[in-house]
């Protein structure tokens, strides 16, 4: 070989180094322990099959009409659904303690957090609606409903967001009535004590001007120039009437006579109105701390205000009024909570199957993962055999 020839020769190969990755050898490595890699593929995409028929939960949803409903009156009711003895007692008053809805109930109080999720106050515009129209709107959006969310793992023979609804129309119920039920006794007792002592004080002033009337009666017989008018203008201010001539004094004082009996005949009528609502409002207010429930309560008002009545005269003015007063009053709840108050459930029912994720979703995402790992372990076990010698003598870097 000559000198040139040995100068045009190419460099022999150099031994590629250890850390090159050769996409060849890899390939061959997994298809080496291809039936390992399949085995944990097929493992992967069972396990998330698995992930995802335990992540099966059946939902429970739906709206609960609210009309009238303020955001303030939602942060009152969801203040007291959060109290674990007020959950309780309507669990007793409705008859379904012992039903497995009422163990979802209990955690939803239990268990931080969860009553708000599962409750939500629906606004008329939302965020969403924002972005979507490209438009402003103010927080202070009207309320149109509450949302109710439940998930369970057992399908139930009764939506359980079916008995969340009624917990929910049955605190507002109970707490609207708490702040006018009470309130109402206390006052119409305060108000007839209020009106007897202005009976009282009107009886005193009546027996005060008969004497006086009396008394100028007495003048007018004893002076019979007395009645004569004298036509003079005085001043009433400081008891100035006494310069008139007792025959008008006289009539002035029968005036004020007619004119307090005039008052008492209003105030008595007032002290009627105030025994019946104070005799009204008192017993409902029994029945309110009985423990019933709201629907009860309501639905008991009518049956209330027909034993308040009994043996009052339904002719009287005054008894026929505030007897309307009240049934319009009860009328009202009573529309406003079981008739306006609604729960509306989607098309597809208030109970529905939920997967997340879904089982393709779950089975494919478990294949891709199992293919990854038995692909990884295949590749690990090759590298392992090509430098075990090494690693185990010392001599591998």
């Amino acid at each position: 070989m000559t000198q040139q020839e040995w100068t045009n020769r190419p460099p022999a190969r150099q031994r590629e180094s250890d850390d090159t990755i050769d996409i060849e050898m890899l390939a061959q490595a997994v298809w080496r322990r291809r039936w390992m890699v399949a085995a944990i593929t097929l493992l992967g995409g069972l396990l998330g099959v698995g992930a995802s028929i335990l992540g099966t939960r059946f939902l429970s949803s739906g709206l609960l009409l609210t009309p009238g409903v303020s955001i303030a009156d939602f942060k009152r009711y969801e203040a007291a659904m959060e109290n674990l003895p007020r959950l309780e007692q309507f669990l007793e008053a409705s008859g379904k303690d012992g039903q497995a809805a009422a163990g979802l109930m209990r955690d939803l109080v239990l268990e931080a957090g969860a009553m708000s999720a599962a409750v939500r106050p629906e606004f008329s515009f939302t965020d969403r609606d924002a972005k979507l129209f490209g438009v402003k709107e103010e927080r202070a959006s009207k309320l149109v409903g509450i949302e109710l969310v439940l998930r369970q793992q057992e399908p139930l023979e009764e939506a359980p967001v079916l008995l969340l609804a009624d917990y929910v129309r049955d605190t507002a119920i109970i707490v609207d009535l708490e702040s006018v039920i009470p309130k109402a006794c206390v006052d119409n007792e305060m108000r007839q004590q209020e009106l007897r002592n202005e009976q009282l004080e009107s009886e005193f002033q009546i027996g005060q001007l008969e004497a006086r009337a009396a008394q100028l009666r007495e003048i007018i017989a004893r002076i019979p120039d007395a009645g004569i008018e004298v036509r003079q203008v005085v001043s009433l201010e400081n008891g100035g009437d006494r310069f008139l001539p007792p025959a008008t004094q006289l009539a002035a004082t029968e005036i004020g006579i007619a004119d307090r009996r005039i008052d008492e005949v209003r105030r008595q009528r007032d002290r009627v109105a105030a025994e019946i609502n104070r005799d009204y409002y008192c017993e409902a207010r029994k029945m309110l701390a009985s423990g019933s429930s709201g629907r009860d309560l309501l639905l008991s008002l009518p049956g209330l205000q027909q034993q308040v009545l009994a043996g009052k005269d339904m002719k009287v003015n005054v008894v026929e009024q505030t007897a309307n007063a009240l049934e319009l009053e009860s009328r009202r709840w009573v529309n406003r909570y079981l008739e306006q108050m609604r729960f509306v459930a989607s098309p597809q029912g208030a109970q529905m199957l939920e997967r997340k994720p879904g089982r393709a979703v779950g089975a494919a995402f478990g294949l891709t993962l199992g293919a990854l790992l038995g692909a990884a372990r295949a590749i690990a076990l090759a590298w392992w055999r090509r430098h075990r010698d090494g690693i185990v003598s010392g001599d591998e870097r």
